[in-house]
């Protein structure tokens, strides 16, 4: 599923250095290398595996990952739409 986000939310995702392909087909906001356990405040989202590769939105926290990228953030949390064609995501993972 391709993903759509504001252009606010992808102005400020300046670090992504992977040409924003978690908006293309099939990744949900890199879900492949970026599996999310749950939500924290603003833009900050608890990673379920520390192997998603190189990316300067992952920072180490305690014995986890987190991601801030904000384009991210916006796909899990729902303020990303679908592309034309295309379901609307669901959200997965819990609150905190």
């Amino acid at each position: 599923m391709k993903y759509n986000v504001s252009s606010a939310v992808k102005a400020s995702t300046v670090k992504c250095t992977k040409g924003f392909r978690c908006l293309a087909a099939g990744t949900r906001g890199g879900r492949n290398g970026c599996a999310v356990d749950c939500a924290d405040g603003r833009n900050v989202l608890f990673l379920v595996s520390n192997d998603g590769g190189e990316c300067p939105y992952r920072i180490d926290f305690g014995s986890g990952q987190v991601c801030t990228c904000p384009t991210n953030y916006a796909i899990h949390r729902g303020g990303a739409t679908p592309a034309p064609g295309t379901q609307k995501p669901q959200r997965k993972g819990k609150e905190r």
